[in-house]
């Protein structure tokens, strides 16, 4: 038994350099072999749901995770990576007590302290935070995690001024992270300094997504370590991004060859995995496309226009219609002409389409969106015009909520969009920019939405990726949608606890037939 155990150990050790060195496959495959030779080992279960949880597998992760939590219940570490894996499921309650035990079994690590902090913060409990966050820092002065979730949790809490001196602290700590950047950037916002926070967002960006073609042409990059995930959704788009820059001249010629070298690792990528799964690019199919893939060739965020950037749809028309419970709108000529070229120039141009988390999920639903987020490139000066002139055009509705999150998605013509789900903000506006001649199905292709607000006592995990409940509960009501049809420059703005789903989408195939939609969050649930 003891050569069992020391054998299960070495093979953890390995595992973990390994993965430290970027190799998650590798680790994946020694944590494997010693579960082969010892199944109950928490250490083994520990280090699998870790490597489990790089490779994205996130429900899988937390049950290994708690599970090694059960075995061995006196290992404080297990309880806090617990945490950090349920944080990521958006199952914050549960997180938040992981992170407790944690604390409990060692009140004097301060890295458990800030485990806590992130768990309090992301459930939405910013003054708690704060003081774990404060205490993480003041038992590891050095801990930068904890000096970030300081910061992030000080901005939640309104204390503007000192989360501003924490950021720039964080920044001098770690210069080449982008996070405290990303956090510069929201609070920037927030306070109405757009180019400020313009500024701190394309040091974010350029810290995480830099190339050899962009923010310096020619500039040296190191390649970042594998693995990569992708999915043929991501690299088929990726090849129509590249062929429509290419065409327009938006790319220099050395990044020409980029074509083929994607067409090359499309078609490995099949043969390997099909058309469904997410999976990890393999060492060649990383060497042909590893210096663009998911990174900036071209980031161009557009400035804002003269005049307005909003249409001539009629505010308070818009307004008396959102006042009727249970509080939803759509207008059309949403945007002027000018912002709208713009905005959707920008989106077809830009390779900030990074996140395909949502394709093929847990039941295999072939949906097909890509996304770009505030904190990864989605960030332009129209778009901050567009949100505060919306402001000042609707104030019954958004007056005094600011902005918290904004994205876009892009999607192929026919597979399924976003599922039931409902968002943790007060408001959202939800704008569509691609021509209607590209929709094949004029009364539909849009958004359906089901009026009645979510129980606000759902947790964010709950209104956002439980689809079990979130359908017994439209069963349960017999709620029938309101399907608002599609339309070039229209913005549906309703109540963020309605539940919503993107409506079934026939689209023309081709590149600048992708349906792309907006969303700006506005206010915090239960406003």
């Amino acid at each position: 038994m003891t050569r069992v155990d020391s054998e299960v150990e070495s093979l953890i050790a390995q595992a973990a350099q390994r993965h430290g060195a970027g190799d998650v496959l590798g680790a994946r495959r020694l944590v494997e072999a010693a579960l082969a030779r010892k199944p109950d080992s928490p250490a083994a279960l520990n280090a699998f749901g870790l490597v489990l949880g790089a490779l994205g597998e996130l429900e899988a992760a937390a049950e290994k995770l708690a599970e090694a939590a059960r075995r061995a219940p006196s290992i404080a570490h297990f309880h806090a990576n617990l945490s950090q894996a349920l944080r990521s499921l958006h199952r914050t309650r549960e997180a938040v007590a992981a992170a407790r035990e944690a604390v409990r079994l060692e009140p004097e690590n301060g890295i458990f302290h800030a485990v806590l902090a992130a768990a309090l913060l992301a459930h939405g409990d910013a003054a708690s935070a704060v003081a774990s966050a404060r205490e993480a820092v003041r038992l590891v002065p050095g801990l930068i995690e904890g000096w970030r979730n300081l910061a992030d949790a000080l901005v939640r809490a309104g204390t503007a001024a000192e989360a501003e001196a924490v950021y720039r602290h964080v920044i001098r700590m770690a210069p080449g992270w982008a996070d405290p950047w990303n956090g510069l950037g929201r609070l920037y916002m927030a306070a109405g300094s757009d180019a400020e926070a313009m500024d701190a967002f394309r040091q974010a960006l350029a810290l995480q997504r830099s190339t050899r073609w962009w923010p310096v042409p020619g500039a040296p990059v190191p390649r970042p370590p594998q693995p990569s995930f992708a999915n043929t959704v991501k690299l088929r788009h990726d090849i129509e991004q590249l062929r429509y820059l290419v065409g327009r001249g938006r790319l220099p010629p050395d990044a020409w060859s980029l074509i083929p070298a994607y067409e090359r690792t499309l078609a490995e990528f099949t043969a390997q995995h099909g058309r469904d799964p997410n999976a990890v690019l393999s060492a060649s199919q990383w060497e042909a496309v590893g210096d663009a893939f998911n990174r900036v060739l071209l980031w161009d965020p557009p400035a804002r226009v003269a005049g307005s950037a909003l249409g001539s749809f009629d505010r308070a028309a818009a307004e008396r219609r959102y006042a009727v419970d249970p509080g939803i709108c759509w207008v059309d000529d949403f945007l002027s002409a000018e912002a709208l070229t713009a905005i959707r120039r920008f989106c077809l141009e830009s390779t900030i389409w990074n996140d395909i988390a949502h394709n093929y999920q847990d039941r295999k639903v072939a949906r097909a969106y890509l996304g770009s987020y505030l904190h990864d490139g989605f960030v332009a000066p129209i778009l901050f015009q567009v949100q505060r002139e919306l402001v000042e055009a609707m104030p019954s509705i958004l007056r005094g909520r600011r902005l918290i999150h904004m994205w876009a998605y892009k999607y192929e013509g026919e597979l399924q969009g976003i599922d039931i789900h409902g968002d943790d903000a007060a408001v959202n506006v939800n704008f569509w920019i691609t021509p209607d001649e590209a929709n094949l199905d004029p009364e539909g292709g849009g958004l359906l939405v089901y009026p009645a607000e979510a129980p606000k006592e759902w947790s964010f995990s709950e209104i956002n990726t439980d689809q079990a409940l979130l359908w017994r509960f439209v069963d349960e009501k017999g709620l029938k949608p309101v399907n608002v049809p599609y339309r070039q420059n229209r913005a549906v703005i309703f109540n963020s606890d309605l539940l919503h789903a993107t409506a079934p989408l026939r689209f023309k195939p081709g590149y600048e037939n992708r349906r792309i939609n907006i969303t700006m969050l506005f206010g915090s649930r239960g406003e």
